[in-house]
């Protein structure tokens, strides 16, 4: 991941903060002849992202849930958006939403923002409707009068075009409650699907952070009325910068088992977990499931589809990680857990500049399957690429005509190299 201007296997057993042993790897579950972990598979190009307006520097990356079958829209089962964050020239001014199909092995530009710059991340609904995070440095809002410089949610059809009457356009005067009021949009950093379902109901709702106080929030909406929608403050992470980015909240992923959202804060190296994620209507102190090495910097945040282990990408040294959270219910929204480190694995070997950012490639991360296996599809900012972890033999089909004219970021001169 570029900065705002623009393996080896390791397993460790670790009961909260005490007793480190070594412990065999791999995660709970999986099948004993395909990989369950990431320890086992093999880094690959599939994309180029950069956009054919020029825009580059990937971030985000989701896919729809498995629920969605509609193949009568532009965005197809299984396809998988990715966001660039940057211009042209690398101003964090980008616009471009653009779309792999793993069916096809193609890239093609999704989507133009009109209103919003900067999309740092994306979840999208099981209806196929994508939420776009805009970071959105100097932010302004003609449709609604809003100038206040602090980015917004933007809603889109499955067909990558805007709602009419601006219903899609959620900001801080876009009409929605924030809860408290006090707690508004302060540079949307991260965003998240969550689908939780009663013995009565299917609840619903996103997820988004800022990074700029360190927010995670609940977005719950009625639909052909996103603008309006009712933001609830969940709790508070560290926020605030290192040499080249603004660090907070970003990362996060909801396990619809638990009703758990986890998040990954780059601030202080940890990764946390806010229980009865869909139901609480108040700030709490979330949980701490894991901190420190091999975490560095950790951004994106996925969950592993075959065992449910926790999947975060290092900032500051390339690397992917895979943490076992082995959680435990102790019953009214309290959680205990004894994590698991169970793999750690180097994804792009450009040394990271700790001063300037430079070969930094890291932001998005997403675990998912293809054709019944395992595959991890990461964001590559140096070579402007979509990359996916997979079994040789069973990986989705690469874009080649696109890669053979992609340009790699600027200080970037070796061939990738994971």
């Amino acid at each position: 991941m570029k900065s705002l201007k623009a393996s080896s296997l390791l397993c460790i057993s670790i009961a909260g903060i005490a007793a480190i042993g070594i412990s065999s790897c791999g995660g709970s579950g999986g099948s004993s002849s395909t990989p369950s972990t990431i320890s086992q598979l093999v880094a690959k190009q599939v994309a180029c992202t950069i956009a054919p307006n020029g825009d580059q520097n990937p971030y985000g990356l989701a896919t729809a849930p498995p629920s969605y079958t509609t193949t009568s829209n532009v965005l197809q089962p299984g396809d998988i958006l990715i966001t660039d964050f940057s211009n042209s020239a690398g101003a964090n001014t980008g616009t471009s939403i653009m779309r792999y199909s793993p069916s096809s092995g193609s890239i093609s530009l999704f989507y133009s923002e009109t209103v919003g710059v900067g999309p740092v991340a994306v979840a999208i609904s099981p209806l196929g409707t994508p939420w776009i995070a805009n970071y959105d440095p100097g932010y302004t809002n003609p449709l609604d009068g809003a100038s206040t410089g602090d980015g917004n949610v933007l809603v889109i059809t499955p067909n990558g075009t805007n709602f009419p009457n601006n219903v899609g356009i959620i900001d801080n005067n876009s009409g929605a409650t924030f809860n408290p009021p006090t707690s508004k949009f302060a540079g949307p950093w991260g965003q998240a699907l969550g689908v939780y379902k009663t013995p009565s109901s299917t609840i619903v709702e996103f997820f988004v952070t800022q990074v700029e106080d360190g927010a995670v929030q609940r977005q719950n909406f009625v639909p052909g009325h996103f603008n309006s929608e009712t933001v609830t403050t969940l709790g508070y992470l560290p926020s605030g910068t290192n040499a080249f980015d603004p660090t907070g909240p970003q990362g996060m992923v909801y396990d619809p088992k638990t009703d758990t959202l986890y998040v990954a804060s780059t601030q202080d190296n940890a990764i946390y977990a806010f229980p009865c994620a869909s139901t609480i209507s108040s700030t709490i102190t979330p949980i701490k499931v894991y901190q420190g090495s091999p975490l560095d910097a950790p951004l994106g945040l996925t969950m592993n589809p075959i065992n449910g282990d926790l999947i975060t990408v290092n900032q500051l040294n390339n690397n992917m990680v895979e943490i076992a959270p082995n959680m435990q219910s102790l019953g009214q929204c309290q959680e205990t857990f004894s994590p698991q480190v169970v793999a750690v694995k180097q994804v792009d070997s450009v040394p990271v500049n700790p001063n300037n950012g430079t070969g930094s490639a890291l932001f998005g991360v997403l675990a998912t399957t293809y054709n019944g296996n395992l595959v991890v599809y990461y964001t590559d900012s140096n070579y402007n690429t979509l990359n996916v972890l997979c079994t040789p033999g069973y990986c989705p089909p690469p874009d080649t005509q696109s890669l053979s004219m992609c340009t790699p970021a600027s200080g970037i001169s070796q061939p990738f190299s994971p």
